[in-house]
């Protein structure tokens, strides 16, 4: 019989995380400001516009 694909989650829409040590305070400071250096400067919104072909998600 022919299989039918179905979608069973949608990566692109899925959170994302980072692990941080709960010791490395400094580290999660270094990479939130990155993410927020991204998100304003426009690259990030650059890399999900050329990797996943759509704007980041509202209120991302």
């Amino acid at each position: 019989p022919k299989r039918v694909p179905s979608m069973k989650l949608k990566l692109k829409d899925s959170p994302v995380y980072v692990g941080v040590n709960k010791n490395q305070s400094a580290l999660l400071d270094k990479v939130n400001t990155i993410i927020a250096d991204a998100k304003a400067d426009g690259s990030l919104e650059s890399l999900s516009q050329k990797w996943l072909k759509q704007p980041l998600p509202a209120g991302l």
